[in-house]
């Protein structure tokens, strides 16, 4: 769509300098109203291209990752809110969770228990369907499943990270948003269904 544009406004501005030093007696008005032309067609681009809807521009906010169990065989969620900053359609193809090795299940639901204690919380949670469009506000997801390390390599969870990888598509574009976060140990996941 940029190429017709630049196309557009190139055609418009050579035929108006052709106009110009073609009906202009003085050399002088001819360069004056080449001049304003070059600049006409050069502002006419800018507002078109101004015009045109935004690309697609996916956010993630306050994405945390929980893990349940032992480093080497553990059940997780990964729970964040994305939304769409741009006027193109996009949409939630594919997560991916890389970690020492190990291999990721995803499940149908589970059941959380947050915190500690007298101050926890449970709730019967469900693993997010993809692909699924991201709206222009904050939309919840929820990934759960297992995580198993057959070459024991799982390292501790204390200080350890995840990266995680969000692939998009708007159109014939593939978007991927890399975001490295601790593992969290606050979060019982219990009771997984596959």
């Amino acid at each position: 769509m940029i190429y017709l544009i630049i196309l557009f406004c190139l055609l418009v501005t050579i035929l108006g300098v052709s106009k110009c030093l073609v009906n202009e007696k003085t050399k002088r008005f001819k360069y004056i109203s080449s001049g304003l032309t070059v600049c006409s067609g050069i502002t006419g681009f800018f507002v078109l291209y101004g015009m045109l809807p935004s690309p697609a521009n996916p956010r993630i906010n306050e994405l945390d990752f929980y893990a349940h169990g032992l480093p080497s065989d553990y059940r997780f969620c990964c729970e964040f809110y994305a939304r769409n900053e741009g006027a193109k359609p996009c949409a939630l193809e594919k997560i991916e969770f890389i970690r020492n090795d190990t291999e990721f299940t995803f499940a149908k639901s589970a059941t959380l228990t947050y915190g500690q204690n007298t101050n926890s919380t449970t709730r019967v949670v469900t693993n997010s369907s993809l692909p699924e469009s991201l709206p222009t506000t904050n939309q919840s997801f929820r990934f759960i499943g297992q995580g198993k390390c057959p070459t024991g390599r799982g390292g501790d969870f204390d200080a350890a990270h995840i990266e995680v990888k969000l692939y998009f598509r708007s159109k014939n574009k593939v978007l991927v948003i890399c975001k490295i976060v601790p593992v969290i140990t606050t979060c019982s996941v219990q009771d997984m269904r596959f």
